[in-house]
């Protein structure tokens, strides 16, 4: 059975239409090379090294209105704050990957002295613990420290930045508890100090 000739305007139709749609994908492609380029712009990408998931990581600030402040025990190592990761949130804390990354994650803060309540500790050592839900496996330290480094740090000045000082990128999950520990002759002031945290939140790709 003959296939039926088409006319030439017919042809001329089809081939315009093939043109078209060829066009269509063309801009699609562009549009969509133009996001990818936006996206990876505003985030940087993170692959677990275990099971080569890729994850975009995009900035978040935690501050102290984001933990749960106890007192602490003078001369003793204790948790002053503490926040459990939400459900359906991971963070990511990682130390600069080179002395020119400036989109590393940072902190600074101000804790003071409770007996005076506006004078900044002096001495002290600090922490940054990721802990699973139970509390009772440590899965790493993004920061360990002098409670004068965080009251020191700049967010401004790149170069007065205090960077996570980790040696591996530490995951926390949802659930885990990320605590902040002091270990000071003094007491803190819980009312008057402050915190400032920047890490990274994973979405999966």
């Amino acid at each position: 059975m003959r296939k039926p000739v088409l006319s030439n305007k017919a042809q001329i139709n089809a081939a315009q239409s093939i043109k078209n749609n060829l066009r269509a994908q063309a801009q699609d492609e562009a549009l969509r090379q133009k996001a990818l380029v936006a996206d990876q712009a505003e985030g940087e990408l993170y692959v677990d090294d275990i099971t080569k998931a890729v994850y975009k990581a995009y900035p978040v600030v935690l501050t102290e209105a984001d933990f749960t402040k106890s007192a602490n025990t003078a001369s003793a190592e204790t948790t002053i704050m503490s926040l459990q990761v939400p459900n359906g949130v991971e963070y990511l804390f990682r130390a600069p990957k080179s002395n020119l990354d400036r989109n590393s994650p940072y902190l600074y803060g101000s804790i003071n002295d409770k007996t005076t309540t506006t004078v900044e500790l002096t001495a002290g050592a600090f922490r940054i613990k990721v802990m699973d839900a139970s509390q009772n496996s440590l899965k790493g330290q993004p920061f360990t420290g002098a409670v004068s480094q965080v009251n020191n740090a700049d967010a401004i000045d790149w170069n007065k930045r205090l960077f996570f000082n980790c040696r591996m990128p530490i995951r926390g999950k949802a659930g885990d508890y990320v605590l902040i520990t002091l270990n000071s002759s003094s007491l803190w002031d819980q009312t008057g100090s402050s915190i400032t945290i920047q890490c990274l939140q994973l979405v999966v790709q």
